[in-house]
């Protein structure tokens, strides 16, 4: 069937005469807007106000991130829990019946949960389900932080278990020193794995991160002199390398969370 409309080319518009012209424009005036008053426009703007989204700021973002943790807790793999709670046990078995050094084992046990949590953290996006994600009214870095803060207070809760466990089952061993020696490995390592996440952003990370601290730690570990020397640096020093290690990764978060404020993408 053919198409019945008719086509018309550029220089059919150049015959209409100026009278048809007019005539037509004639026309069209005959036709008239009404113009809405100013009150009319006013209770329109404010109707449509209220379905403007509001810019977040710091303070917003927080609160959304403590909301999410709940959801979050709920969405992470049972399987990630268990086997971070075994990895605690068998080397807590490990000190007490082996013999072996309580400080060097929770030195290499230290942030091994938080850097296995990296698979957590970005299943959403291995898995094909970051579009479902994005669709809360969360944005993807909130949703990123809310999980490390999980995985970050699960990892401290666990070290601080495995230290008391330890100090009670050595007697004479120093809390305080055990506690220091945990945390100073679990900062520095999860700074450099955050720093690293942020650019590649991606379940590999984990895997990466891992290995190369198994294999750092082997190599320290091959030599009982630095081991010893390490164990035997001074406490400040330890506290002077948490804190800057605190702050290093305090400023690194405000910025991540400030720079989602602005754009995000977490497809990158």
């Amino acid at each position: 069937m053919k198409n019945s409309k008719k086509k018309f080319k550029d220089t059919d518009f150049l015959e209409v005469s100026d009278e048809d012209l007019m005539k037509f424009i004639d026309e069209i005036n005959e036709y008239s807007i009404e113009v809405p008053s100013q009150n009319e426009i006013n209770t329109c703007i404010e109707n449509l106000r209220k379905h403007v989204p509001k810019k977040k700021n710091l303070l917003d973002i927080l609160k959304n991130i403590t909301k999410r943790i709940e959801i979050d807790l709920s969405y992470m793999n049972k399987l990630y829990w268990t086997i971070n709670i075994l990895i605690f046990l068998i080397s807590y078995l490990f000190i007490i019946t082996k013999n072996i050094s309580p400080y060097g084992v929770i030195v290499f046990i230290s942030p091994i949960p938080l850097i296995l949590g990296f698979t957590e953290i970005f299943k959403g996006r291995e898995n094909g389900m970051i579009e479902l994600e994005l669709s809360f009214k969360v944005s993807a870095r909130e949703i990123i932080l809310s999980r490390m803060i999980i995985l970050g207070a699960f990892n401290i809760a666990l070290n601080l278990v495995m230290a008391i466990m330890i100090s009670r089952s050595y007697t004479g061993l120093n809390l305080l020193k055990v506690n220091i020696m945990w945390l100073t490995p679990f900062i520095w390592v999860n700074f450099v794995s955050f720093m690293i996440a942020k650019r590649i952003r991606s379940q590999y990370v984990s895997f990466g991160m891992i290995g190369t601290w198994i294999c750092s730690i082997l190599l320290i570990f091959n030599s009982p002199k630095v081991v010893e020397k390490f164990i035997n640096i001074n406490t400040g020093i330890y506290i002077l390398i948490i804190l800057v290690g605190i702050t290093l990764m305090a400023i690194q978060v405000k910025k991540y969370i400030k720079e989602g404020l602005i754009n995000f993408d977490y497809h990158s």
